[in-house]
């Protein structure tokens, strides 16, 4: 189970990493993707609490 509020955040920057890597912002699609992955471990671990 997750903290669902947390969700939503880093699944709209999940979705901003493919357009940014597809125009050739590298560094706009990494931080997106750092942010998404580390949103979302935060969810998972509040979830888990």
């Amino acid at each position: 189970m997750h903290f669902w509020p947390l969700v939503f955040h880093p699944f709209g920057d999940a979705l901003k990493m493919f357009p940014r890597w597809y125009i050739g912002g590298l560094d706009g699609a990494h931080a997106a993707s750092l942010r998404a992955r580390t949103l979302g471990i935060i969810g998972l671990r509040l979830g888990g609490v």
